[in-house]
């Protein structure tokens, strides 16, 4: 749910039960937040909740991310290197989970009808907007990652998704 459907108090739970300094930890291991080089993923509150905090060195966010550090995430991952082999394919299968349908909206809503797969994580937090994807289909086979603030930034979510995968399908 976490993931899916980007459940704020799925997140919290985990954070709680993890401890906010100790997935950051993970990630700065990672090597996925690089305040000489404008942030990365930070992850410095519990959604949704108010108190305990740290923000991030940049710009004192409680949560960030950087498309250059989401790519690297999902290149990581499809190498099989995220953390671990293990961990990679665990992550992987929580992101597939059949289960539970992805939310049409960003690049779902770009994407329904056409031949894909999708493992994917949006986020939204007032017009603040992202969407991140592997995305696997006949001939085609790529991470899409998109970062907006504009009110109108689900639709340009869309539009990007669909003609990234257009250009994607080419011949």
């Amino acid at each position: 749910m976490m993931i899916k459907v980007s459940s704020n108090e799925m997140a919290a739970k985990f954070s709680r039960l993890l401890g906010l300094r100790e997935i950051q930890q993970v990630l700065d291991a990672c090597h996925f937040y690089d305040s000489r080089r404008g942030g990365g993923i930070w992850v410095g509150k519990h959604y949704g909740e108010s108190g305990e905090r740290f923000g991030s060195p940049v710009a004192d966010n409680s949560h960030g991310a950087t498309v250059r550090q989401l790519l690297r995430f999902y290149l990581l991952l499809e190498q099989g290197r995220l953390v671990s082999p293990e961990a990679s394919a665990k992550i992987r299968d929580i992101f597939a989970s059949p289960e539970i349908p992805h939310d049409d909206i960003k690049f779902v809503k770009a994407l329904a009808g056409r031949d894909v797969a999708l493992l994917r994580k949006w986020g939204s937090w007032e017009d603040w907007l992202h969407d991140t994807a592997i995305i696997t289909g006949p001939g085609r086979h790529y991470i899409l990652v998109a970062l907006t603030h504009h009110p109108r930034g689900d639709d340009y979510l869309v539009a990007l998704a669909g003609a990234v995968d257009d250009l994607m399908t080419r011949r």
